[in-house]
C-alpha cells in the first residue's frame, strides 16, 4: 500500500495529501494491517467483512466435508500456504493488528455472514484501542452483499466517518451512532 502511495505521490508530481484506506473482505484485512504498521500515511480505516485471522476462513470453506477429511484440508491448505507464500494463514490477523491501530476506524459487518461470522469483525472492533472507533452492523446483511444492504445510509455513515477523521478532531470520529444498525 505504501508503493502504491508512493507511486501516487510520482505519478502526480506532488503530494497527493491525506489518504484513508478501505477494504472489503481480504482487502479489509490488508487495510487494518497496513493502517496498523508504524509510520503509516493513513488518516481512516474502514474494513468490511473482514477475517479475524486468515486460517478462519480457510476452516469455514472445508466445512461439510467428512470431520476427519475437514481437518485434515484444513491442515493441508495451511501447509501448503507455508509452502507457497512462507507462512501459515493464521500468522495473517487483523485482529492482532487492531490492537496497534492508532487513527480512527470503522468496522462493518453483516448480521448473517455465514462465511466470516459477524463474532469476527465485533473482535476486531474491540480490540481497537480507545473511542476512535465504530461499528456498524447491517442486520440482514452476507458476505456478498452487505454493501448493497448497507446502503445509502451505510454509505453516508462512511463519508461522514472520513470526513470527521480528515478533521483530526478524535471527540468527532468516535462513537458515530445516527444511522440505524451502528452499534
Amino acid at each position: 500500500m505504501e508503493a502504491l502511495a508512493d507511486d501516487l505521490r510520482v505519478r502526480l508530481g506532488k503530494d497527493p495529501g491525506p489518504m484513508g484506506l478501505f477494504g472489503v473482505s481480504q482487502g479489509g484485512a490488508i487495510a487494518l494491517q497496513t493502517a496498523a504498521r508504524p509510520g503509516g500515511r493513513w488518516f481512516a480505516v474502514v474494513s468490511v467483512s473482514t477475517f479475524s485471522s486468515l486460517d478462519q476462513p480457510v476452516a469455514q470453506s472445508v466445512q461439510g466435508l467428512y470431520e476427519p477429511l475437514a481437518s485434515i484440508s484444513a491442515s493441508m491448505c495451511g501447509l501448503g500456504v507455508r509452502c507457497r507464500g512462507g507462512f501459515f494463514p493464521g500468522d495473517i490477523s487483523p485482529l492482532r493488528s487492531a490492537a496497534h491501530l492508532t487513527i480512527p476506524a470503522y468496522i462493518v459487518h453483516g448480521g448473517m455472514d455465514e462465511f466470516i461470522p459477524c463474532s469476527q469483525g465485533k473482535q476486531i472492533y474491540d480490540a481497537i484501542p480507545g473511542r476512535r472507533k465504530s461499528f456498524q452492523l447491517i442486520p440482514d446483511g452476507t458476505h456478498n452483499n452487505v454493501l448493497a444492504k448497507g446502503g445509502h445510509a451505510m454509505y453516508a455513515e462512511l463519508c461522514l466517518f472520513y470526513l470527521k477523521a480528515l478533521k483530526g478532531n478524535p471527540s468527532d470520529s468516535a462513537g458515530l451512532k445516527s444511522a440505524p444498525g451502528i452499534h
